[in-house]
């Protein structure tokens, strides 16, 4: 098994990693709000917006940039593993909060924003988990700086 694999596929799993798992979160939120099931949807918005919608605005500039890119470059199978790993738990701690968060809404246990705010209380205490990821993947859709080419001198 190689140590390396081709930057552009590493991208590619990451990029459909984070889309898939902010599709359904984002429809369920959108579809409670056009039904007029909250009662201060914009409230619900500001919380869940800062946590998926900047890294996704990232992913698609790097993928459109990376289009035009030269040569490929590779990236370490270990570094994109952990990068996935790290990705994962960070959407499945999105997901929680949200899924335990309708669910009181639903039992009419408490409001979901209400809900939301403790669970950011709990992502809080996670903050360094967002740091890794936004590093993590900033090592791979933060293009390098290209290489600058020797100037010859006219002969």
């Amino acid at each position: 098994m190689s140590d390396t694999l081709p930057k552009t596929q590493a991208r590619r799993r990451l990029a459909a990693l984070w889309f898939g798992m902010a599709a359904l979160p984002t429809l369920l939120l959108g579809y409670n709000t056009l039904q007029g099931r909250f009662d201060d949807p914009a409230a619900i918005w500001q919380w869940y917006s800062p946590f998926l919608f900047p890294t996704l605005l990232l992913i698609i500039g790097t993928l459109r940039a990376s289009e035009t890119a030269e040569a490929p470059a590779v990236s370490s199978t270990f570094y994109f593993r952990v990068c996935w790993g790290l990705s994962f738990f960070y959407g499945l701690c999105l997901w929680g909060a949200l899924a335990l968060g309708l669910q009181n809404q639903a039992d009419s246990t408490r409001q979901l924003l209400d809900s939301l705010k403790l669970a950011g209380l709990l992502l809080t205490a996670v903050q360094s988990l967002v740091s890794l990821v936004s590093l993590a993947l900033a090592g791979f859709f933060v293009a390098a700086s290209p290489a600058v080419a020797p100037v010859r001198k006219a002969a």
